[in-house]
């Protein structure tokens, strides 16, 4: 019986110490893509499990873990969310499924926005249906129709947008990916343009007046004049005697003028002539990310070597929008491309660089039908998200005709 007590203790010290070794593993993984995404990592202890968290702009971040269920049927899930300000919507997206079947057949909300493909596989609850409709424009819907295909379990509501995924994720390269694309769709959703103010007509706003304001001539004119007081009596003058003292003449001395110093004309130093462009996106792109350098590494390279030169580079137009104001770019009317530029690999695998490209409306416009295409286009670089691995590019011209 000791022996069997000794066999049974060895066994569940083994289990033990490999749990503990694989919690650890992972704990350094963690640790990892929380430097890599600039997110805070705590490690799991009794109270609470293991989580990455963090600020970007105005989303918070947080990874973390849950248990589902108990007992025999409890099982853990990484869990993702991205929160953002409130669109205000009353709106939640979630993934069409078996039983969404049937709570739709029992009445359950289902809006539809016409796009045959995404209503099919996405169910929306909303509180203002129309504002929804209007809301989900064909950009909108592609990236969250891209998301609910990856990610069974996902949610997108006002506010948030939450995946769970089974197991607790212990691979570098899938936490820092599914962080990044599920800002990238906080990113699509957020791209909101600012309504134009609607003023009033002057003659309406005229009259609104009840009565003229008197001018300030009036005003002085119905007054009634006040007195002036008299001046008190000027005292007497008192004469005064001046004598005049007659002064001998003097003669100036003559002054001798220096002769003039020679002028030594300065050196004109020779103007650099401006950087020429940089046309080689790949370059840029590998020696910005593929050197795993943390977030704030990436910034302080970009501001040295890269912030406000001019760029002439070509890639694949992801997608075009319009819009009024942008958090880097600024505000008046204008469109943004985002150009797929090149792929590099690091520790975590391969990942692409985009650059965001601030174009005139009109050349937005003329985009729309290009998705997919390789275009080319001039600019200059003013910012890095090294986040999202993305570079953008102010004052954008195209350049392939």
């Amino acid at each position: 019986m000791e022996g069997l007590f000794a066999v049974v203790a060895i066994v569940v010290a083994v289990v033990v110490s490999a749990v503990v070794k694989q919690s650890k593993k992972t704990d350094q993984i963690w640790a990892q893509v929380g430097e890599r995404l600039g997110l805070r990592f705590t490690n799991a202890n009794l109270m609470r499990p293991r989580n990455l968290q963090g600020k970007r702009g105005d989303y918070s971040i947080r990874v973390d873990t849950v248990t589902r269920g108990g007992g025999k049927n409890s099982r853990r899930y990484t869990r993702y969310r991205i929160g953002y300000p409130t669109l205000g919507l009353g709106l939640h997206i979630q993934r069409e499924g078996a039983f969404t079947g049937i709570a739709k057949a029992f009445g359950a909300q289902d809006v539809e926005v016409g796009d045959e493909s995404f209503d099919a596989k996405a169910l929306i609850k909303a509180g203002d249906p129309d504002r929804v409709i209007a809301f989900l424009t064909p950009a909108r819907t592609a990236r969250i129709e891209r998301a609910i295909s990856r990610y069974h379990d996902v949610s997108i509501t006002d506010s948030s947008i939450t995946v769970e995924r089974r197991g607790t994720e212990s691979s570098a390269d899938t936490l820092v990916a599914t962080v990044r694309d599920l800002c990238e769709v906080a990113d699509v959703l957020m791209d909101t343009t600012v309504p134009e103010m609607k003023l009033e007509p002057v003659s309406e706003i005229k009259e609104e007046v009840e009565k003229p304001v008197p001018s300030m001539e009036a005003l002085l004119a119905a007054a009634t004049p006040i007195p002036k007081p008299e001046p008190p009596p000027l005292p007497p003058e008192i004469p005064t005697q001046r004598e005049e003292v007659a002064l001998p003449p003097v003669e100036p001395e003559p002054v001798e003028e220096p002769e003039p110093a020679p002028v030594e004309e300065p050196e004109v130093e020779p103007v650099a002539d401006e950087q020429p462009p940089l046309d080689d996106p790949a370059a840029i792109c590998d020696e910005l990310f593929r050197s795993n350098r943390m977030s704030n590494e990436v910034t302080a390279v970009f501001d040295e070597r890269f912030d406000g030169r001019r760029v002439r580079w070509s890639g694949k137009l992801v997608r075009v929008e319009h819009t009024n104001t942008d958090l880097v770019f600024g505000s008046g009317e204008a469109s943004k491309a985002r150009v797929e530029l090149h792929e590099v690999a690091d520790d975590f695998g391969s990942k692409l660089v985009h650059a965001a490209v601030r174009l005139p409306r009109e050349v937005g416009d003329a985009l729309e039908g290009r998705r997919g295409e390789v275009v080319s286009f001039a600019g200059r670089l003013v910012k890095c998200d090294p986040f999202m691995r993305l570079l953008y590019v102010a004052d954008g011209e195209l350049t392939d005709g």
